[in-house]
């Protein structure tokens, strides 16, 4: 949900529409190529924004909902991804994050900080 004024200058959120129902596509180092669609967010309905082209900001709401039947598992949940899927700006240098790409990554070509960090073990 917009949380801001969204329009194409300032890089609005666009969609594929029913992409949510078509299997997507994924190459041989696990990222969905990019004739596919230039970005997506871990969302099963393909989406991406462009450039902010506009002095103004372009802020998003996102509600997320996980069932579980074994009881809170947000702080573990994130623990765990921040420990083998951190933030890019958080990663580092000769660290390998490939588990934690196969759990957290799907769509991402943000496997090392170093380019090709996974060349050699085929991803």
């Amino acid at each position: 949900m917009a949380a801001e004024p969204s329009t194409l200058e300032n890089g609005c959120l666009e969609v594929v529409a029913g992409s949510h129902k078509a299997p997507i596509p994924m190459g041989k180092d696990r990222c969905i190529p990019s004739e596919w669609c230039k970005s997506t967010n871990g969302s099963y309905l393909a989406h991406r924004s462009g450039s902010n082209n506009s002095e103004k900001g372009r802020g998003y709401l996102c509600d997320v909902h996980v069932l579980s039947d074994g009881g809170d598992k947000h702080e573990a949940y994130y623990e765990d991804r921040r420990k083998a899927w951190p933030p890019t700006s958080e990663r580092i240098t000769g660290e390998r994050y490939e588990e934690g790409a196969k759990i957290y990554g799907f769509g991402s070509p943000m496997l090392t900080v170093e380019k090709n960090g996974y060349k050699d073990i085929g991803l």
